[in-house]
C-alpha cells in the first residue's frame, strides 16, 4: 500500500462495516495532518475512531469519534491495529470507545509504534489502552500536555476553538477545513 492522504476530514454522519473500519478509513497507508469527528460501528477485528488497520504511517491526526465494536476483535479510540511497519506519532483521541476485545482507550498497538500520542479517558469512558498516555478532560485541553509536539507550525489551541482540543493549523483556525480543501462526507460525496 504506497497511498498518501493528507489535509483531510470526516465530519458527521456514520462509517458501519465489518472489520478494517475506521473514522476517516478502515485500511490506510500514509496520513497527516488529518481528522475524523463521526460515528463509526463495527463488527469484527480492527476498529477504531480513525483508522481500523494502518499499513504505514500515521502522524499529526486526530479523532473526536464515537467507536462501538458488536464483534470481538482490537477495538480503540483512535486505531483498531497496525502492521509491524506502521507507526503513529503526534496524535489524540477523545471519544466515546466500547466492545471489541480488547478493547483500549487509543490503540491496540504496541507502545514501540506509537509515540507522542494521547486519549481522553474521560470521554472514551477507558483508563487502559496498549500504547498512548490516557489524560483527563482538563489536561487534554492544555497545550503542556503534548509532549515535543509542534504548536509552532503543525499545532494549535484555543479554549474557543475545537472544543478547547488542539487542531491542525493546516485545517484553518475553526478546526475545519480551509476553502481550498475538499471535505469528504462519510458517504465519500465531496460537500460544497
Amino acid at each position: 500500500m504506497t497511498e498518501s492522504i493528507t489535509r483531510c476530514s470526516v465530519v458527521g454522519g456514520s462509517v458501519t462495516g465489518e472489520a478494517n473500519v475506521g473514522g476517516l478509513v478502515g485500511t490506510s497507508g500514509k496520513i497527516s495532518l488529518c481528522y475524523a469527528d463521526t460515528t463509526v460501528h463495527g463488527n469484527g477485528d480492527n476498529v477504531g475512531g480513525f483508522y481500523g488497520f494502518a499499513v504505514q504511517g500515521v502522524n499529526n491526526c486526530y479523532s473526536h469519534t464515537t467507536v462501538t465494536n458488536s464483534g470481538i476483535g482490537e477495538t480503540g479510540g483512535f486505531g483498531g491495529h497496525m502492521s509491524a511497519s506502521g507507526s503513529v506519532h503526534d496524535c489524540y483521541s477523545t471519544g466515546y470507545v466500547s466492545g471489541g476485545w480488547p478493547c483500549n482507550g487509543f490503540t491496540e498497538d504496541f507502545l514501540t509504534h506509537v509515540t507522542g500520542c494521547y486519549w481522553d479517558m474521560d470521554t472514551s469512558r477507558r483508563d487502559t489502552s496498549a500504547a498512548g498516555y490516557g489524560k483527563t478532560t482538563t489536561q487534554m485541553k492544555l497545550e503542556s500536555t503534548y509532549v515535543s509536539w509542534d504548536f509552532d507550525t503543525i499545532w494549535d489551541i484555543s479554549p474557543v476553538v475545537n472544543n478547547g482540543y488542539p487542531f491542525l493549523r493546516a485545517m484553518g483556525e475553526s478546526g475545519g477545513l480551509p476553502s481550498d480543501v475538499p471535505h469528504i462526507s462519510p458517504a465519500g460525496i465531496p460537500s460544497e
